[in-house]
């Protein structure tokens, strides 16, 4: 079985590695050839890339013009498209820092999930989610490789290194915490240490406890590595009681485990499902109860450390390959199983002139698809006309200002950074051009 992961994010990321490069990398023993495509290797790919393939997979936030694109070629040709989601990014939490732009394309995002022929999650909580749009989905959980993790010594001998784990996006947690340690810091003084990695929030105005942070790793493997190296003793995931927290994984309870770190988590979906002897849970969100448990924790250390190498032993079991080639080849077997859809696209786009905005990364990976699809009446619009970027677009580029005077039929707006600086940049140039958008 020939397959291509067509990654939306780097392939270096935790989601990219997670949900594509490890399950395919213990795949090829079971006979699946799998090539991988994200932003940085976009140049090499031409269109017999995805023609001589069994099964496209689109890994998430593929933008959903793609999709459809993708989607019409494959039905040509008789080839499965398969859509990977560990997130439920219909109702994304208020503060998530892209929650406007899926808000905004919500239902183009609901179109997509029931065009491809199966859709790949990784809970069972997600799963009933979608179910209403395909019923056809694997539960893949998130496995880990054991040899990911590396024992280094901790630097702290004399105190307890309390912690926090988190990309951006769970930067709504960051004060709760803060404000547990400041408590437990007045309390046990000398005897702590904080400790934050990844791409936490840094203010810590009015919380006055010494705070060590260690920056975030985009690459998933270096981020386990500096993740081992700078582990601490209690580790803290905090979640509120929201249907996108609901369908996560339990991805953070597996890192802390393998590192041997005590965590306290919230008592919801993603770490319900493990016994209140196995792990420490809280169940809201207010100050006092996670201070209490911490306390609880710290004064118990020896007894919970002692415990936790018990559960680590079923983490490993469970939750870690090679230990889990059943999951893998379940997963191969629902592959090839899986009964291709007749779903009908409009080819939209034919015959139209084609707009990117944005000349970066995403904007290159937008436009190369674009011409390996044979879509070639394209034009690209950017605030900063770097000559080295424009070098890359054999197209005709213009300074957004002129997006107005130059005509086209379709605007893709790519970036998700600047989604929405760009698209109240478009607005206050012209309104009527935001109705041309198909991301």
């Amino acid at each position: 079985m020939k397959t291509l992961n067509l990654f939306f994010h780097p392939q270096i990321t935790s989601s990219s590695t997670l949900r594509g490069r490890i399950p395919f990398q213990f795949m090829k023993s079971l006979n699946v050839i799998a090539d991988n495509y994200d932003f940085f290797n976009i140049d090499k790919v031409v269109i017999d890339d995805f023609i001589n393939r069994d099964v496209i997979i689109l890994h998430r936030e593929v933008p959903n013009l793609l999709v459809r694109i993708i989607v019409e070629m494959a039905k040509e040709r008789n080839i499965k498209v398969i859509y990977d989601i560990d997130d439920y990014l219909i109702r994304v939490v208020p503060w998530h820092p892209e929650k406007k732009i899926y808000c905004q394309f919500r239902n183009e995002y609901k179109k997509t999930l029931k065009l491809v022929d199966g859709l790949v999650v990784s809970t069972d909580t997600l799963k009933s989610q979608l179910l209403k749009f395909n019923k056809n989905i694997f539960i893949y959980p998130n496995l880990l490789k054991e040899d990911l993790f590396v024992d280094y010594k901790t630097e702290y001998k004399d105190t307890l290194v309390l912690g926090y784990s988190g990309s951006f996006s769970h930067r709504g947690y960051i004060h709760i915490i803060l404000r547990v340690w400041e408590k437990l810091y007045k309390r046990y003084n000398q005897r702590l240490s904080f400790r934050m990695i990844g791409s936490a929030v840094r203010d810590t105005e009015g919380i006055d406890i010494p705070v060590e942070f260690i920056g975030w790793e985009n690459d998933y493997f270096k981020y386990l590595r500096s993740f081992s190296k700078n582990r601490f003793d209690i580790g803290y995931a905090p979640l509120s009681n929201h249907i996108f927290n609901q369908s996560k994984s339990n991805i953070k309870l597996l890192e802390y485990v393998l590192n041997d770190i005590v965590g306290i988590y919230s008592n919801i979906e993603p770490y319900r499902i493990f016994r209140d002897r196995e792990i420490l849970k809280v169940d809201t969100l207010k100050v006092s109860e996670w201070y209490e448990k911490s306390r609880m924790a710290i004064d118990n250390i020896d007894k919970l450390k002692r415990g936790l190498k018990r559960f680590k032993k079923r983490i490993i079991e469970d939750y870690t390959l090679p230990n889990r080639m059943d999951l893998i080849a379940r997963y191969k077997e629902w592959i090839t199983g899986l009964k291709k859809k007749n779903t009908v696209t409009a080819r939209i786009l034919k015959n139209t002139r084609i707009a990117i905005c944005g000349m970066g990364n995403f904007g290159y990976y937008v436009y190369r698809l674009l011409q390996v699809f044979g879509y070639m009446d394209l034009i690209v619009f950017d605030n900063n006309l770097n000559q080295e970027r424009v070098k890359l677009f054999n197209c005709p580029v213009y300074h957004t200002k002129y997006l107005n005077r130059v005509r086209f039929d379709k605007l893709i707006i790519a970036s998700y950074l600047y989604y929405e600086e760009i698209y109240a940049q478009i607005k206050e140039i012209d309104a009527g051009i935001c109705n041309k958008i198909v991301n």
